[in-house]
């Protein structure tokens, strides 16, 4: 009686720690968004105060690790010739492929290369502030579906610990 009390508590807990795990990932989404909001802000205040191009912003934007891929990507295109909107466009498609971050935030990375560069440094900054609030928005419905997915994630894998368990029994 004791064993079957045991592997129920297990299969039990097995299925809460797969909707726990299921849960944690579902969550990176956020994380990319907030980094992309660090990049963005970095940026801006680059430009603000010290008028820096798009190569010195991507040179020396720091504490976006999920962006670094991206960021060199287009430098590297960069260097070989390419137009800021065309690298940032190209590297952006090869972030997406390699499922750095969610298909719903490609429309969003990429506009903000379109024109970036071409511009002065007020109409630069406006774009940047424009960026900020819609990746701001989306930050903010990500939190809120990502809260109610876990939740959701944690009781179902809870639920089918439960429902295997009651099977072996």
């Amino acid at each position: 009686m004791i064993i079957k009390i045991t592997g129920c508590i297990l299969i039990i807990s097995s299925g809460l720690f797969a909707g726990m795990y299921t849960a944690k990932n579902i969550s990176q989404k956020t994380e990319f968004i907030s980094q992309y909001i660090v990049f963005l802000t970095q940026a801006k205040a680059m430009i603000e105060f010290s008028g820096a191009g798009i190569r010195e912003i991507l040179m020396n934007v720091h504490s976006v690790p999920l962006l670094d891929n991206m960021t060199g990507e287009t430098l590297g295109r960069m260097d070989t010739g390419e137009d800021f909107t065309i690298a940032w466009t190209k590297s952006v498609k090869s972030s997406l492929e390699r499922k750095e971050f969610e298909s719903e935030d490609f429309p969003l990375l990429v506009s903000f290369g379109e024109g970036f560069g071409e511009m002065g440094m007020e109409e630069e900054v406006s774009k940047i502030k424009l960026h900020l609030s819609t990746a701001s928005s989306r930050l903010e419905n990500l939190k809120k579906d990502t809260m109610i997915r876990q939740r959701l994630y944690r009781t179902v894998g809870t639920f089918c610990g439960v429902l295997a368990a009651v099977i072996m029994i």
